[in-house]
């Protein structure tokens, strides 16, 4: 596993249409990243759902405006490594982690759909494209024990008495390492300083964090995610 401390700044817009800038700082564990992809995943999938389900923040989360990666540690597998559990029993974050995991970019994001249709999906993708399974036909799809015919027909999942183990095939990661630029780890951190840095303030941008929830100077009224290089919450691709 792979224990991450990441900080930066994100934007909230409040009722008023004032927009307000709040620093943040974590620090969060998950069973692997791919470095090629590894600031897609830490923007899209970890970072909105830490700042969401913070109960000490109090303005909630608009856009993601800038990150740096302070840290990646290697730490010793744990009860919150995905690798070994039943797929079906996964929470809203090992899901996240799943898609971080296997590189399953079609994986909704947290909060863009019921979890339940997330689940769905990230178990239909990791089928496909780990296990190579061809879940789109339903003929295939219906050879899995897993897989429940509902009276109209259609098929669904269930696996009250089939379980499905994530597991890491043999030669996954060396099949996608042959297709992919090796990047290592160390030289991204490097970098992190510099990289997905928006348009935000120069007082924003390196002020510490000194209470429970971190400093938001209030830059006043302004256009929603105008100069970020990140989505907004509803604009994400899921």
């Amino acid at each position: 596993m792979l224990k991450v401390n990441v900080e930066g700044v994100y934007e909230s817009v409040l009722g008023t249409g004032q927009v307000k800038y709040v620093n943040f700082e974590y620090t969060f564990e998950t069973s692997r990243i791919n470095p090629n992809g590894i600031y897609t995943h830490i923007a899209r999938r970890f970072i909105p759902m830490l700042i969401e389900k913070d109960k000490k923040l109090k303005s909630p989360f608009s856009a993601l405006r800038s990150f740096n990666i302070i840290s990646i540690d290697k730490i010793a597998d744990n009860n919150k490594c995905i690798l070994g559990k039943n797929i079906d029993e996964l929470d809203e974050w090992q899901i996240q982690d799943l898609a971080c995991t296997f590189d399953l970019y079609d994986v909704p994001l947290y909060g863009k759909l019921p979890f339940n249709l997330i689940k769905d999906k990230a178990i239909s993708s990791y089928f496909k494209k780990v296990l190579k399974f061809n879940v789109d036909d339903s003929k295939e799809k219906a050879k899995l024990d897993c897989v429940v015919k509902n009276a109209d027909g259609t098929l669904r999942y269930d696996f009250t008495n089939s379980k499905v183990v994530v597991q890491m095939p043999q030669n996954y990661l060396a099949e996608k390492n042959k297709s992919e630029q090796k990047v290592k780890v160390s030289d991204l951190i490097e970098q992190a300083g510099q990289a997905y840095i928006g348009s935000v303030p120069d007082e924003v941008q390196n002020k510490p964090n000194t209470a429970n929830e971190p400093q938001t100077p209030e830059t006043g009224t302004g256009s929603k995610n105008q100069g970020s290089l990140f989505p907004s919450k509803n604009d994400l691709i899921s």
